[in-house]
């Protein structure tokens, strides 16, 4: 039997990313000629819009957490203010991802010959942001995100002057969402990672029990067929997500490093240079995070 991580995994996944932005920005387009740098760096991004439906969770990681907190029996527990909080985020992040998909777009068909007055219209209304307070943050670095995108949507609506021009005025905006967006979805990689962790050391642990109240006595019972088919189903649950977050986080890393590299292009006047294809293939070779280190969110060993 095949050992399920052989037949996918982030590592893998990301590797087709790689070969795919790679090998893009050096086939034949349809005209005959080499695909453009630019046009190679909006392929990257173009699966971020998808990838969002999945990553960020920290809404759901953030009461995985509190829901693993030793609690009595029978103890029911409001959502707290920071998993509330986390679903702002969520909005947030999640926004942001779908606004460097759609500017992938934009600059991917502004390559392609598009008018950049008009090319990037469409998908500026189809993000969804409106206006500068699209969406109600905390100060700080999710403010400043927020702002970003807001701009970058603004410019893909307005965009003048050349492929240079549109890629050396969202740079700042880009480079602001590339550095909250991916530290965000590492933290969540790493979170459930640790999740994961805790729930297979319960399902190991004898003193691993499921309890109740009965006539205000606590009834516990371990190791039903009940308690298997949870395990087993949480189990998978949380590596498919943990997985999905470390995809995202890879290829939005892999649209980051990409960008900056066709930025300096745009700002040395060597866009269409044989270096810059090399330079933008290599940056997102090099840009594959560290795996998520699997340590429960307690820090310690699973307890009963």
């Amino acid at each position: 039997m095949r050992d399920p991580q052989a037949i996918w995994s982030p590592r893998a996944d990301f590797r087709h990313v790689v070969a795919a932005a790679a090998l893009t920005s050096l086939l034949p387009a349809c005209g005959g000629g080499a695909l453009s740098p630019a046009a190679a760096v909006g392929k990257v991004g173009s699966s971020l819009s998808a990838q969002s439906q999945m990553a960020p969770q920290g809404a759901e990681i953030c009461q995985l957490n509190e829901a693993l907190k030793q609690q009595p029996p029978g103890r029911k527990t409001p959502l707290s203010e920071p998993c509330q909080d986390a679903f702002k985020s969520d909005r947030l992040w999640r926004g942001a991802m779908v606004t460097l998909a759609a500017y992938g777009d934009h600059v991917e068909a502004v390559a392609a010959g598009a008018d950049p007055a008009t090319s990037g219209q469409l998908q500026a209304a189809l993000t969804g942001v409106r206006g500068p307070n699209w969406i109600d943050v905390e100060e700080g670095k999710e403010k400043a995100a927020r702002d970003a995108v807001a701009e970058l949507v603004k410019q893909m609506d307005t965009s003048e002057g050349g492929l240079e021009e549109v890629v050396q005025a969202a740079a700042p905006h880009v480079k602001t969402i590339c550095d909250g967006l991916e530290p965000y979805l590492d933290a969540q990689a790493q979170s459930l990672a640790g999740i994961r962790k805790d729930v297979d050391g319960k399902q190991i642990s004898p003193a691993t029990r499921r309890c109740t109240m009965l006539d205000n006595r606590p009834v516990c019972v371990s190791n039903s067929v009940a308690d298997r088919i949870f395990y087993a189903t949480a189990s998978g649950h949380l590596t498919a997500l943990e997985h999905s977050h470390v995809h995202a986080r890879n290829t939005v890393g892999a649209f980051c490093a990409a960008h900056a590299k066709l930025q300096k292009a745009a700002d040395d006047g060597n866009f269409e240079d044989e270096s810059t294809h090399r330079e933008i293939a290599d940056a997102v070779k090099n840009s594959h995070g560290a795996e998520p280190q699997a340590e429960s969110p307690s820090g310690d060993a699973p307890t009963e």
